[in-house]
């Protein structure tokens, strides 16, 4: 053998015995995960099956497998102080409520009149022989700011908390969180609904008021109100 090539095999032994040395890491297992117990459902998740709270001393249904034909009697609404208001001009403001179609002023009062009117829209629809208090809790209003509104659009949000009893028995027969969401319409398709007097208002009564009924007249409630007649009504 000669010189040159005894020194081209030493070489190749060389460059061997260093790519042995470079430790492998596709046999590391991956992280253990947690045992099932120790896993949670994420915050805000709600099972379909029904569920039961004690409120006073009472077991009350989340939402009740059937709910009797009812009319609302009496009902209030509510607007915590607690909850924030921003008039920032972001496509997201950072508060519980966000409204702009009326002018400046106590935006609190502003949506507690349209879920007031909300309410009343339903109360119209409901003929049914148990008389119920209603009491709607707001804890979310969120609809578009000037930003979205007239360029992107964006979704938007009202969450409530419903409460419904007999009117004879005080009974609570129902005691959930709603979840109202739906697309708000941005850019020249905002300004063409405008123009046909489809305003962002109009779109929010039309939306809470079903979701009131729904909750008050559906097994399924909202969520399935929802899930039938959202496609049909979507441009509304």
């Amino acid at each position: 053998m000669t010189l040159a090539r005894i020194a081209a095999t030493l070489g190749l032994m060389a460059a061997l015995s260093a790519c042995g040395g470079t430790p492998v890491t596709r046999n590391v297992p991956y992280e253990a995960l947690p045992p099932v117990a120790q896993l949670e459902a994420p915050e805000g998740y709600r099972q379909a099956s029904v569920t039961t709270d004690t409120i006073e001393g009472q077991a009350v249904p989340d939402r009740p497998a059937a709910l009797a034909p009812v009319q609302i009697s009496t009902y209030s609404i509510k607007i915590p102080q607690e909850l924030t208001v921003s008039e920032a001009n972001l496509y997201h403001p950072m508060s519980d409520i966000v409204w702009r179609e009326d002018p400046r002023g106590n935006r609190k009062a502003q949506v507690g009149a349209i879920l007031q009117e909300a309410m009343e829209r339903s109360r119209g629809t409901l003929k049914g022989g148990q008389e119920v208090q209603v009491d709607l809790t707001l804890r979310r209003f969120h609809s578009l700011s000037e930003k979205a509104r007239y360029t992107i659009g964006g979704m938007q949000t009202i969450f409530f908390d419903l409460r419904v009893s007999d009117v004879k028995t005080g009974a609570v027969v129902m005691d959930r969180l709603v979840k109202v969401n739906f697309k708000g319409f941005g850019g020249r398709k905002a300004l063409d609904a405008e123009a046909q007097g489809i305003t962002q208002r109009k779109r929010i009564l039309h939306h809470v008021s079903r979701a009131i009924t729904a909750e008050l007249t559906l097994p399924g409630g909202w969520n399935d109100q929802d899930n039938k007649l959202d496609t049909a009504l979507g441009q509304i």
